[in-house]
């Protein structure tokens, strides 16, 4: 039991918050007629970075989402990825299940979400799994997108107390093809460090197709993780296809 706390103790903060979707899921979904519609996308990525640092242990993972959006702002989905913890539990696998709702005016949205986060762990007992309630606020001036976000989990896995994260973001398309996107948080948490993370990176969307490269880092030592390629700051690449067209 003591080397499952020490590990734990280092990998929990990178658990707690998986980001709201892409943003142009929801500008695509804002688009369509009343009514139902469904968006679906994969990717593969060179790393799985979330708040800076690895949820893959610096390995390429694949990932893929279905989201359905429903008459009123109303939206469900499904996001699931592999993962890489290097724990005992030797977890691989991640599902995200998700509802929520969207508000819009002409150039301003504002999302509340629920989210449920589930592992594939091996062995009985505490595990991961973990919920979580989601705001954002989102922004167009011209060709640029500004936001922020907040999310908050009572009870984070191994019951290790409540954590919270707010995120400030923005993306700016330069071209027809190419956007700069950039973003900068801050986790709190009851029982471990707080972090500071961001990232900044360029996206590049042709019909189905989009590709980015991003940097991420984090202040996290490098005693509280598992491995060098887990915090340590890193270039990331990743390629999706996608159901809609994006440009």
């Amino acid at each position: 039991m003591p080397r499952r706390v020490s590990w734990l103790a280092k990998v929990l903060p990178g658990l707690v918050g998986v980001q709201f979707l892409a943003i142009d899921v929801h500008a695509a979904a804002s688009s369509t007629p009343p009514g139902l519609a469904a968006f679906a996308g994969v990717t593969w990525a060179s790393d799985y970075r979330f708040n800076g640092t690895s949820n893959s242990a610096g390995h390429p993972i694949v990932q893929g989402f279905v989201h359905v959006v429903a008459p009123r702002g109303m939206y469900a989905g499904l996001f699931a990825s592999q993962v890489d913890f290097e724990d005992p539990n030797d977890t691989s696998a991640e599902l995200d299940i998700y509802a929520g709702r969207a508000f819009q005016t002409k150039d301003t949205e504002l999302r509340l979400e629920l989210m449920y986060l589930a592992f594939d762990e091996s062995v009985p007992g505490p595990t991961y799994d973990f919920w979580q309630v989601k705001a954002a606020v989102q922004k167009s001036v011209g060709l640029s997108q500004i936001g922020a976000r907040f999310v908050y989990t009572p009870e984070a896995p191994y019951g290790s107390g409540p954590q919270a994260q707010f995120v400030v973001e923005g993306s700016w398309r330069f071209q027809n093809n190419w956007s700069l996107f950039a973003s900068g948080g801050h986790g709190f948490a009851a029982n471990v460090n707080d972090r500071n993370y961001g990232e900044i990176g360029i996206e590049w969307n042709w019909r189905h197709i989009r590709a980015t490269v991003r940097w991420a880092a984090s202040d996290v030592p490098r005693a509280r993780c598992l491995s060098r390629q887990g915090c340590d700051a890193a270039f990331i690449v990743s390629i999706s296809l996608l159901s809609w067209r994006t440009n």
